[in-house]
């Protein structure tokens, strides 16, 4: 739970993170890793506040949500293969798309040992940018 709210928190200034953790490697590890040749899965959970009651709710029912694989912080899509649009799992406000791991693989060799964005919007609203770090291989 602790990596988690350090990632969360230190996310968007990797020197921030570097530092907070000690070292590079440390601030890895707290990254979702993006590994080559295996597929992704955006998965993005979506909230709004009850009007009535105040309290947070899952968002049902949205549609034109996106997501892509960007080289900067809220930026644009690295290739038209590494966009994807999302779909609801149900009713349940958490919308899924899949990158495939052989587009990931001819589109993101470049990128192996640093880090990409996770980015979820809507197509012109950025909701989130998360970074993730590209693998060549999974690790254990």
């Amino acid at each position: 739970m602790r990596a988690v709210a350090l990632l969360k928190k230190y996310a968007e200034n990797e020197k921030r993170c570097v530092y907070r953790c000690g070292s590079l490697r440390k601030w890895r590890k707290l990254l979702k890793t993006i590994n080559l040749d295996n597929d992704w899965e955006f998965e993005y959970r979506a909230t709004r506040k009850n009007a009535a009651t105040g309290t947070l709710e899952p968002a049902t029912g949205l549609t034109g949500l996106n997501g892509r694989l960007s080289a900067t912080d809220a930026g644009a899509a690295i290739d038209p293969l590494l966009s994807v649009s999302l779909s609801e799992r149900g009713s349940t406000g958490i919308y899924y798309g899949v990158v495939q791991g052989d587009d990931l693989r001819s589109k993101l060799v470049g990128y192996v040992g640093t880090t990409v964005y996770e980015v979820f919007g809507d197509g012109t609203n950025v909701f989130t940018s998360i970074q993730r770090f590209v693998a060549a291989v999974r690790r254990p």
